[in-house]
């Protein structure tokens, strides 16, 4: 067999990293002043950058809420605040900023060599008429017997965000956490949102006030992969944290920050009284599955994505398929960086029916629409090539995808912004429904390629409704379909060929409600978070709340896990006043309880003799 071999010559690049008592900027030289210079507000201060001194400093003592601006009237310079300690406050002063507390602060002036002219300003903020009807809340610990973590143990400090100004970041590392900050004013709302832009990234977002503590948290409230804190009446007026992670995977995001006088208003929805799925396996919605381990020899299963590794070089997996003359499926093998790999798709008769040795753009090796001439085995060869080493992920499926992205849980009348940037991939959202429900759905293009296939999915798999072209190729509409049975149901997003990429949206309505077998709560989405919990431990999550409100708090075990979850509601000193074990239904809690008194409460989730994956909501009654 001949097979084309692919040379790569790697060039490794070593960042130089330098050792200092204090956290530095990265445009920074390795050497501080040891005294920065004295400076006054509304002086024009004069200096001079060059090749060698790349940053000037200068200190200054501000009172509390006194807000500074600079002026520049010569040079290309920028400015960064810091405390005393030269601990970050702002990386990037661009506008107008209120001081923390009394304290000595260090301006630090960055930029191109040669002369520049800046004036330091600082004025009283305007003040800020009282606008909610409520009392502003008392600052609390989050977690009763804990104190809470300097900023700095959170993660790595970025920046500042305001609502003109919006974070864009990256997460390099899947154990990377990034640290935002805020000035707040007591008594307004705020919303912070965080939406991945590209990658794996499965945003995770937590809110701190200024004295550490956690007020709110999220990780899919915003539909999908989306995390969104909304609503949050802020205590008391300082700076604000707020802690960024992408759950253990990579990519990029986008972090926007919006405040408001008054509450955002809230479109309550009904609940489904409880009920569960009709098979328990259905309940809980997890993004990211479980790999299955390959296994060489082993035969490869539906959409469902096996890990491979090569450990020698020249080394190969070899993995079965059975086909069907006609039965059309598509094959890939994803490499992790470093590994080289070639593939071949082998005939029941001995003969190579495709191969694939050259990565494409992406990165990924894929067989697309492969129909087979005869019915039997086919084998899949995975060979090394380039003596490399290292992982690979494998996936086949029937049709012109082999890989399914689980985007999260939908909600009727929500529009759903999404892409497809991989090749043989589809995206699965999930939807509850109750039986005899009527809906229609709709998925419109909005970039790329991709001539959009849109499908309905019962809880037991079967597809209940296909539909391709509405009215032309950039979109699909399924009229009306009716929900047979009560529990978790799917919308699958392909393409009509494997090699389409593109963005879309998607929407679903009720056409008609059936009615629910417990009577109905009206509902808003607090937060909602995918979470792990370990053996014979409890894991908090804190939020906002007032009295006299009424809260639902539900808990799904992720499918196979085993957890047995129990959930109670914690006031601020500690003690749980509310608690359920299995009321919503195959051993998962369903709490509705009243708060007593305004403060900042947490879910506490448990487990009996137990631990696993699981998904909690929590949503406002009305």
């Amino acid at each position: 067999m001949h097979r084309l071999m692919l040379l790569a010559l790697a060039v490794a690049i070593t960042a130089c990293s330098v050792n200092s008592e204090s956290q530095e900027l990265p445009t920074l030289a390795p050497t501080l002043p040891a005294v920065p210079d004295p400076i006054a507000f509304d002086t024009p201060t004069r200096g001079t950058l060059s090749d060698e001194n790349r940053f000037d400093e200068y200190r200054f003592f501000g009172q509390a809420n006194v807000v500074v601006d600079v002026q520049v009237t010569e040079g290309a310079i920028g400015f960064a605040l810091l405390d005393a300690n030269r601990q970050p406050i702002l990386t990037a002063l661009t506008g107008p900023f209120a001081l923390p507390t009394d304290a000595n602060y260090i301006l630090q002036v960055t930029g191109e060599p040669g002369p520049y002219l800046f004036t330091l300003s600082g004025t009283d903020p305007t003040p800020v008429a009282p606008t909610a009807t409520r009392t502003p809340l008392p600052v609390v610990v989050a977690i009763p017997t804990n104190t809470p973590a300097p900023l700095a143990e959170l993660g790595t400090f970025q920046r500042a965000i305001s609502s003109a100004n919006p974070a864009f970041g990256a997460f390099n590392t899947p154990d990377e956490r990034h640290v935002y900050s805020f000035q707040g004013v007591a008594s307004i709302y705020v919303r912070l949102k965080m939406q991945r832009t590209s990658g794996t990234v499965d945003p995770i977002l937590t809110l701190y006030a200024p004295d550490g503590t956690a007020i709110a948290t999220d990780d899919n409230g915003g539909g999908g992969r989306t995390a969104l804190i909304t609503n949050v009446q802020l205590p008391t007026d300082g700076v604000y944290s707020v802690l960024a992670s992408g759950d253990g995977f990579v990519g990029t995001y986008e972090i926007t920050l919006e405040t408001a006088p008054e509450a955002y208003p809230v479109t309550p929805i009904v609940d489904g009284g409880g009920q569960v799925a009709a098979q328990p396996t259905e309940a809980a919605i997890v993004l990211t599955p479980t790999l299955v381990p390959g296994v060489t020899g082993g035969l490869l299963f539906d959409h469902v994505v096996t890990q491979g590794n090569i450990d020698r070089p020249g080394g190969f997996d070899r993995f079965s398929i059975e086909a069907s003359v006609g039965e059309v499926f598509t094959l890939a093998v994803v490499p992790d960086d470093g590994v080289q790999l070639r593939i071949d798709l082998i005939n029941p008769n001995g003969s190579v029916a495709a191969a694939v040795e050259q990565p494409e753009p992406d990165g990924e090796l894929v067989i697309p629409n492969f129909v087979p001439t005869l019915t039997g085995t086919y084998i899949a060869f995975v060979t090394e090539i380039g003596e490399t080493t290292g992982d690979y992920r494998i996936s086949y499926g029937r049709g012109t995808t082999r890989e399914d992205v689980r985007q999260g849980e939908t909600f009727a009348d929500r529009q759903y912004n999404a892409e497809i940037a991989r090749r043989g991939v589809r995206d699965v959202w999930f939807l509850r429904l109750n039986a005899g429900d009527l809906l229609t759905a709709s998925i419109t293009r909005t970039a790329g390629t991709l001539d959009p296939v849109l499908e309905f999915v019962a809880p037991d798999g079967s597809v209940l409704f296909m539909a391709d072209n509405a009215t032309d190729a950039t979109s699909a509409e399924i009229p009306t379909v009716r929900a047979p049975s009560g529990g978790l149901y799917q919308l699958r997003v392909k393409g009509t060929e494997s090699n389409q990429i593109g963005a879309y949206s998607l929407v679903w309505r009720y056409i008609e409600a059936a009615p629910t077998p417990t009577p109905p709560l009206l509902v808003a989405d607090l937060f909602a978070v995918d979470d792990t919990l370990p053996d014979q431990e409890f894991l908090y999550y804190p939020f906002q709340a007032y009295a006299g409100e009424r809260v639902l708090i539900e808990v799904e075990a992720a499918p196979g896990s085993g957890l047995d979850a129990i959930v109670a509601l914690v006031n601020e000193q500690g003690e749980a006043f509310a608690e359920d074990d299995d009321s919503g239904g195959n051993l998962n809690p369903r709490l509705v309880a009243q708060i007593p008194e305004d403060g900042v409460y947490q879910v506490r989730v448990g487990g009996y003799l137990s631990g696993g994956g699981f998904v909690l909501r929590v949503k406002r009654v009305y």
